[in-house]
């Protein structure tokens, strides 16, 4: 397993802060518009953690047109950052041709008490459109290969 500490989005954070984005810095909010940022690194990220792995994930449309927006704002890539059991992917979104689905039967929200279903505008994401980061990966896209912190 390459996370086994990993279980959070906080957790997520600083794993990238240590092993690729030093300078990564929190939104400062849970309703902020995005997760975090690097201004090194020129991008804006919305994390996500799923408890369980699947060959393609899925982002929210509301989530997407956010990220998107504020980096467009501030001439940064839009990047979807998603751990799972199995590793954790990066997408830059912005660049990707989304296919967006209605899906019904999804939470309002995953971290609030607030456990109500409803129907989600989300796009699916493959994973051979992401990027791998972990033990496994040799991708040098923040600058630190892993382990060198």
């Amino acid at each position: 397993m390459v996370l086994p500490r990993v279980l959070t989005e906080v957790d997520l954070f600083i794993w990238l802060k240590r092993h690729y984005y030093y300078d990564l810095r929190s939104s400062g909010g849970q309703y902020a518009f995005y997760d975090c940022y690097s201004l090194e690194f020129r991008f804006y990220a919305e994390l996500k953690m799923r408890s369980k792995h699947y060959d393609t994930l899925l982002i929210e449309k509301s989530k997407y047109d956010r990220i998107v927006k504020i980096a467009n704002a501030n001439r940064s890539e839009a990047l979807y950052i998603v751990g799972t059991p199995l590793g954790v992917w990066q997408y830059e979104v912005a660049t990707l041709g989304i296919e967006w689905v209605e899906m019904p039967g999804l939470p309002v929200t995953s971290h609030f008490e607030n456990n109500d279903r409803i129907t989600k505008r989300v796009g699916l994401l493959p994973l051979k459109d992401a990027i791998r980061l972990g033990e496994t990966s040799n991708v040098r896209k923040g600058g630190v290969i892993y382990g060198d912190r």
